[in-house]
């Protein structure tokens, strides 16, 4: 993308914003609003987000309350919400000790008794009977323990834990508490379950392993950042300066807490890069006198920061050496190689346009259920693998995002299958494995422009499909469905593996297990465990676990 305005100074420093910058907070904070909202009866849905983002806690915090009508002062509004960004779980404290956090995933336990170990099986001995007989609805199971506590699977939800896995954990410790009478707590603060936004921890290495100083500039406590960034590997070593909003008169827009990240650094104001993805940062970074790259945070909003210097889509776009800064080297033939992500459904009907309008068959996915993942993956354009279920697997190049020559009201995921097929295959299992990353969506100027990049698109990602980089994907087991879950295909040794797992069981203390091999993938809805060889049974896997543990 070329930039706006011509640069006039070449950067030496760079200054980066926190939340939806670096950090993917939109999730854990709409999952608070939405507790603390219901106790008013109210409904946090989104919409008002622009109101907030940006903002110092205390003004975020105003908007609400006002543009809620709630009954209670901006004060008493962030008392009440603040606690719940750290909750307080029953657990194991004598029986366990807290574990370091790698590659941004935060383990909350490693049990290190036998005492533990048969307090877990016989958890997982009252799942595996209650299965038997309740079949293998898990929410009825988790309910059904859950009962002897006095609380139910709906009060874990208004508590914040809205996955079953997590649910899962919590209904665990309380059942060793009561078994074991453990009553000391454990902080849980919701800030481990924050995810490096696309980019960000490649940004960071890089401007580290260049020797590019870096400074963090966020309007949260200085407090909240450093619980934040506690959970990212090397995150907090490779700032020279961090500031934090209660740290200075007035956050952003001011430009005080640039200003004051620059006399850090010992550098002129001039001298250093901004990157921002709200309004305020964008207009403090200006007022400081900076150079400002906006990643705007808000969809289709871009036309609402024409004060940046440069606008791009998502860090994975950065291109630093416009700017004076070593260049990343890590692009391959026209693609940027990425954590393998999946996503699977059945092949829906879409706008009709892609084989009609385009000439581009498209086979469309729901979105529905994949909020989070389309949060956390920039709109762009994206290629790897698909699996069909009675098919076969095949190449393919697909879209994620608002499609703005059709100027789309929802963000859609159209994965194109580079094969021809003879038939449609509506309603048939479509699974993805997505390797890499192409370029920024765009609006194009006419229909004829907008079918010649596609198909430009489609001859980077035939290319570098081919390359043993992406070729090896091909064989990922999810693409031919050998983790599905139904009948006897996998035993409550998935879950048994699954909780412990998020209790700090990590995969090398379990492995290896006689004749079999474990494959751990992370979902967007939890951590699938394919077991590929020969099964074992919950007996079997109960006796390694408990020898593990021993």
């Amino acid at each position: 993308m070329p930039l706006t305005k011509p640069l006039k100074n070449v950067v030496r420093c760079v200054i980066l914003d926190l939340d939806g910058t670096l950090l993917n907070t939109e999730g854990i904070v709409s999952d608070v609003l939405k507790v603390f909202l219901s106790k008013y009866g109210k409904q946090w849905d989104g919409r008002e987000a622009h109101k907030i983002v940006g903002k110092t806690p205390f003004e975020a915090s105003a908007a609400i309350v006002e543009d809620y009508g709630l009954p209670c002062s901006t004060s008493e509004f962030i008392s009440g919400i603040s606690p719940l960004f750290s909750d307080h779980c029953n657990c194991l404290h004598k029986l366990a000790y807290p574990l370091s956090t790698t590659g941004g995933r935060c383990h909350w336990l490693k049990l290190k008794t036998s005492h533990c170990a048969q307090a877990i099986l016989k958890f997982f001995a009252k799942l595996e009977n209650l299965r038997n007989d309740l079949g293998t609805n898990w929410n009825v199971i988790l309910n059904f323990i859950l009962h002897d506590t006095g609380r139910n699977f709906i009060d874990m939800q208004i508590l914040g834990y809205f996955s079953l896995r997590r649910s899962a954990v919590q209904i665990l410790l309380m059942f060793l508490e009561t078994e074991f009478d453990l009553e000391v707590k454990l902080a849980y603060n919701r800030w481990c379950n924050i995810k490096a936004l696309p980019g960000a921890n490649r940004l960071i290495k890089h401007l580290r392993n260049h020797g590019v100083p870096m400074a963090l500039a966020s309007n949260s406590p200085r407090e909240n950042i450093e619980a934040k960034i506690s959970y990212h590997d090397g995150w907090k070593n490779s700032f020279s300066v961090i500031i934090g909003g209660d740290e200075v008169r007035t956050g952003k827009p001011s430009p005080e807490i640039f200003l004051e990240a620059a006399k850090g650094l010992k550098v002129e104001p001039s001298s250093c890069l901004v990157i921002e993805d709200s309004i305020p940062g964008v207009t403090a970074g200006k007022a400081a006198g900076m150079e400002v790259i906006a990643v705007p945070s808000l969809p289709k909003q871009t036309h609402l920061y024409t004060a940046a210097d440069e606008v791009i889509n998502s860090l994975l776009d950065l291109q630093l050496e416009k700017w004076g800064l070593p260049p990343f080297e890590d692009w391959v033939e026209g693609t940027l190689p990425i954590d393998p992500w999946c996503i699977g459904g059945p092949v829906i009907k879409g706008f009709g346009r892609g084989s009609k309008v385009l000439g581009i068959p498209t086979a469309n996915l729901s979105t529905e259920g994949y909020s989070d993942l389309l949060i956390e993956h920039p709109s762009g354009v994206y290629f790897g693998w698909a699996g069909l279920s009675a098919r076969g697997v095949y190449k393919m190049v697909m879209s994620i995002g608002w499609n703005p020559y059709f100027n789309n009201k929802e963000k859609t995921i159209e994965p194109w299958l580079l094969h021809d097929f003879n038939e449609d295959f509506y309603g048939e299992e479509l699974r993805l494995v997505i390797v890499g990353y192409i370029r920024p969506e765009a609006n194009f100027p006419s229909l004829e422009s907008l079918v010649a990049k596609i198909q430009e698109d489609r001859k980077i990602a035939e290319k570098a499909l081919d390359l043993p980089l992406y070729s090896s994907y091909k064989n990922d087991p999810y693409l031919r469905g050998s983790e599905r879950r139904g009948g006897d295909e996998i035993s409550v040794s998935w879950h048994l593996y699954s909780i412990c797992n998020a209790l700090g069981l990590l995969t090398k203390l379990l492995i290896p297990i006689n004749h079999t091999r474990l494959n751990i993938k992370t979902r967007q809805n939890g951590i699938r465990l394919l077991i590929i060889k020969e099964k074992l049974t919950f007996d079997e896997s109960a006796k390694q676990i408990y020898a593990t543990l021993g």
